[in-house]
């Protein structure tokens, strides 16, 4: 079997129109006839029952046609590229085991829905009366140009960032300034619920599939850069994870009757994973002890004793230290903690001091890439840079986004392949061994089953061995917490 989709997203992750009559054109010149030569368009579109056979045969042979001369086309462009081998091994058993999870789906609780919707709506209007009761009258709260007048104009806030039309109050606008006026804050408390109820709560019921009282979201594995996988129809991995309100939206998620959520998620991968690429002596002897590894930066970077770190404090290093993975500058980082840009800039510089491999490994990361124009995972996968290749002309800001996009590539996609082969593994260890278990979601580091009572126990064990020894790790030990429950939002942890 050889998907032409997925193996052109290999050759360039980072393509646009990896479609069947794109890649047609751009790597073969054929321009194949659009389906809207066949059926017409909008009120005037006819079904392909209707279109002449001599017409549809000719279309449809033509399919199969370019289909068979793009698998020609990409198998030696795999080859160059060094990912044949990430083709054969990863991408395409991965496709049968999203094929198993898609028709398996997951089991909603509409009542439980109903019942959550109730609650926000009454959390929404409360926030609205909050809204304008500070303002002093009501306004239409989803017209940007309204709320621009009331917060910039009539409140006298301070604008952060200018528009075409006037002054933003998208998300990123009004981050900069909720710590100082609170009803900004509740402006960004009401978007969130009004969110959770559109995207999930009122939409979801409409999702389910009332033969099997399930919700089949669509996989789609070409739908990243990085190698991730993405959920649509609907977006079941951007449910909130840490908010109460997301939680309450993950209890609608439940196990077939009588059976069990088991959910599996790995401890801190991409930190464990950089410990790996770097060889850092300080990063692998925490995760080698056993110790808390935003504990120990926390210690280093306020300059104290572990045992006198406060949450406050962990909590900041952990910022930093998943910062560090994504390439965080100083701004970013003053963002995020409320930290000077000064203070930031000293935090990094002292991050870099403590685990100096890190660094070491970031810019030998960017030396190679300035050689090759690709990063690579530990698997071999690759994404390209070709304007960070030496002597390419690419302004700072440019320049300063890709670096940071390159040195987190390897980390990202590390984890996606780690990701894939744990489902793979486990998918055919539970038909080898007879289980009735089987997989329902994959949510960012987190794998989701829904178990038989009698089965939890082996399951459980039979999960934790497969996602922790899948892909050993140079030097590092992958570790994974595990939990069960009858729903996805209230689950407790298994040792």
């Amino acid at each position: 079997v050889f998907d032409t989709l997925v193996a052109a997203w290999l050759v360039d992750p980072g393509r646009r129109g990896l479609g069947l009559k794109d890649l047609a054109f751009t790597e073969l010149g054929v321009e194949m006839t659009p389906i809207s030569a066949l059926i017409g368009k909008g009120k005037g579109q006819r079904t392909m029952a209707e279109v002449d056979p001599v017409d549809a045969a000719a279309y449809a042979a033509a399919d199969v046609d370019m289909t068979l001369r793009l698998a020609h086309w990409a198998a030696p462009h795999l080859e160059e590229r060094g990912a044949r081998e990430l083709f054969e091994q990863l991408e395409m058993p991965l496709m049968w085991v999203l094929a198993e999870m898609e028709r398996t789906g997951i089991r909603v609780d509409a009542e439980v829905l109903a019942e959550i919707a109730r609650d926000l709506n009454a959390r929404a209007a409360a926030l609205e009366d909050q809204i304008f009761a500070g303002v002093g009258h009501r306004f239409n709260l989803a017209s940007p140009k309204q709320l621009s007048e009331v917060l910039f104009g009539e409140l006298g806030i301070p604008p952060t960032r200018k528009t075409d039309t006037g002054f933003s109050t998208n998300a990123d606008a009004l981050a900069d300034l909720a710590a100082q006026y609170p009803i900004i804050q509740t402006i960004q408390d009401h978007r969130h619920v009004r969110k959770l109820l559109g995207t999930y709560v009122e939409a979801l019921p409409l999702m389910i599939n009332y033969e099997t009282m399930r919700i089949h979201t669509s996989w789609q594995q070409t739908g990243t850069v990085t190698g991730r996988l993405s959920s649509t129809e609907p977006n079941l991995q951007n449910i909130p994870v840490r908010s109460e309100l997301g939680g309450q939206i993950r209890r609608a998620f439940v196990a077939e009757q009588g059976w069990l959520i088991l959910a599996a998620d790995y401890s801190q991968m991409e930190l464990r994973i950089l410990a790996a690429l770097s060889g850092d002596e300080a990063l692998t002897a925490v995760y080698a002890e056993g110790g808390d590894v935003h504990a120990d930066t926390a210690a280093y970077l306020f300059q104290k004793d572990p045992s006198a770190v406060t949450a406050n404090e962990r909590r900041l290093a952990k910022i930093v230290n998943f910062g560090i993975v994504y390439g965080m500058g100083a701004f970013g980082l003053s963002r995020s903690t409320g930290w000077s840009r000064s203070e930031s800039a000293a935090f990094i510089d002292r991050y870099f001091t403590r685990y100096a491999g890190v660094k070491a490994y970031f810019d030998r990361q960017l030396a190679d890439c300035a050689q090759t124009g690709y990063v690579s995972t530990l698997l071999g996968r690759r994404r390209y840079f070709p304007m960070l290749r030496e002597g390419s002309g690419v302004d700072a800001n440019t320049r300063a986004r890709m670096e940071r996009e390159a040195l987190n590539a390897p980390i990202q996609g590390g984890a996606a392949d780690i990701t894939k082969r744990a489902m793979i593994d486990l998918s055919a260890a539970l038909k080898v061994g007879g289980y009735r278990a089987r997989l329902l979601l994959q949510v960012h580091d987190e794998l989701l089953l829904e178990v038989p009572p009698d089965e939890i126990d082996a399951v459980a064990a039979l999960t934790r061995a497969i996602m922790t020894g899948c892909v050993p790790l140079p030097g590092v030990s992958l570790a994974v917490d595990v939990a069960v429950g009858v729903n996805w939002g209230e689950l407790v942890r298994v040792t």
